[in-house]
């Protein structure tokens, strides 16, 4: 008889930069690692997660449907003893905006405030004037610093001077904010010259997709919205390098083109000299995926480079929009204001459409290739700019860079088009973006940074005692 007696020494992969939060923690990259589920501390982390999310509302319509959108609550708050201390609880409305909600501290997630306001203002049209308040009047504003945690479950939108706002109904719809930014979303320093190509989330230097922050599939959007001033080559396009990230591939498909999480700015400790500076973070948006904030949410990216902040606010406000179908499809009478281009003519039509014309136009579940067509005044019949064009509604829907007929192009010469999540995420750089209509409940949960690290030559004795 013999036995094995097998001991695994699990190091540390020091060759690679570990991923920091926004505390200022990191968070190492392990060679070997427990799975998630063996982790105590990371059950309990994913528990605390599972709580509601926020909600916004719209102070017109009745409490049975004012709900504009929400968002999971993923953002932790302050430790009493963290450099960067902000006032994060508000009051209910019966105790009054200045108050402090006694049983508030027992909560340990929310949202962050200035991510959940411009989300708000973006839905409004663009309103960057409105703000957030406890009550619909908006006699209660919210108090805390916009760098603090909202942790209550709803807060109403208000625009000053427009009780009765529209709602942008959908990407396509919504006008580029040129020259009206928010101050609060950085420049991006450009790339350097001898930056090797790596993951903008995780730093690791293979299995990289080359990933558009704005989708390939939202062309004609781009093109009505003249984005192309944003980039930086010689012919601006919606390839330029500015509209360009390196992703790890698991976290390109079908992640990042879910629109499982944005790149926002959000303060981050100096713990040297306990000042704040805005970096832009990973902010996760992806509510039923409970491991993946665990490991991916408040990474922050001071290394990103070369992407242009115009585009990154671009995709913010594709990601958000994607939650506003609920809202519109309700089948409820709704405010509503697109972006028209009609040849040399642009403007913004605001129009009150009944819910049986919002949900034939927006009501779609899938994703269907985009047909620009003739955009026309609304009335009672749905918006002609939206039928059959893309709808990119639900995080289960995926943008496509390669269209349909590509793909049967493809089978018809005998040879399958291979996606990027059909292969084992080997070594090397796939200079291409996805396609195809992913459901994402249907897939694993990227794998967190550690399990996914280069394999190295592991330290391990083997021990054999003979009988």
């Amino acid at each position: 008889m013999t036995t094995t007696t097998t001991t695994t020494t699990t190091t540390t992969n020091t060759d690679l930069p570990s991923p920091i939060d926004r505390s200022g923690i990191p968070r190492p990259i392990p060679i070997l690692a427990l799975p998630p589920q063996a982790r105590p501390e990371q059950q309990q982390q994913q528990q605390q997660q599972q709580h509601n999310a926020l909600l916004v509302l719209h102070p017109n319509y009745g409490d049975a449907s004012n709900v504009i959108f929400s968002l999971p609550c993923v953002d932790p708050l302050p430790q009493s003893d963290s450099p960067l201390e902000f006032p994060t609880y508000d009051a209910p409305p019966s105790i009054g905006a200045s108050a402090v909600e006694t049983t508030a501290l027992s909560r340990s997630y929310g949202v962050h405030h200035r991510t959940v306001l411009v989300a708000a203002q973006i839905v409004a049209n663009n309103a960057f004037d409105g703000y957030l308040a406890l009550d619909k009047k908006g006699t209660q504003a919210v108090l805390i610093p916009l760098e603090g945690i909202l942790i209550g479950r709803k807060y109403f939108f208000i625009v000053p001077g427009d009780e009765f706002y529209p709602i942008v109904p959908s990407f396509q719809d919504w006008q580029f904010p040129h020259d009206k930014l928010p101050d609060s979303w950085p420049a991006v320093a450009p790339t350097e010259a001898a930056q090797a190509a790596q993951c903008v989330i995780t730093r690791f230097p293979w299995a990289l997709d080359r990933a558009h922050i704005v989708p390939t599939a939202q062309t004609s959007w781009f093109d009505d919205n003249g984005m192309s001033r944003y980039g930086t080559s010689v012919s601006p396009s919606i390839d330029d390098d500015c509209n360009l990230l390196w992703l790890r591939r698991d976290l390109h498909t079908p992640t990042f083109d879910a629109f499982w999480f944005a790149l926002v700015p959000k303060p981050v400790v100096d713990t040297a000299t306990t000042t704040a500076t805005v970096v832009y973070s990973v902010h996760v948006l992806v509510d039923n995926q409970p491991l993946f904030p665990t490991f991916y949410h408040d990474i922050q990216l001071p290394h990103l480079r070369g992407a242009a902040r115009e585009f990154l606010f671009a995709r913010f406000a594709q990601a958000v929009l994607i939650r506003v179908k609920p809202f519109v499809t309700a089948r409820k009478r709704r405010l509503i204001a697109r972006f028209v281009v009609d040849g040399m003519k642009e403007e913004v039509i605001r129009e009150e459409l009944s819910g049986d014309a919002l949900f034939k136009a927006y009501g779609g579940g899938r994703t269907r290739s985009a047909s620009p067509t003739k955009r026309k005044r609304g009335g009672e019949e749905p918006p002609s700019s939206v039928i059959g064009q893309e709808e990119e509604w639900s995080p289960r829907i995926v943008d496509s860079d390669l269209d349909e007929d590509e793909d049967e192009d493809e089978e018809r010469r005998g040879r399958k088009r291979r996606r990027a999540w059909e292969g084992d995420l080997g070594q090397g750089v796939a200079c291409r973006d996805s396609g195809g209509l992913v459901e994402t409940e249907k897939w694993p949960e990227p794998l967190p940074p550690e399990r996914l690290s280069r394999p190295p030559d592991l330290s391990m004795s083997v021990a054999s005692v003979d009988e």
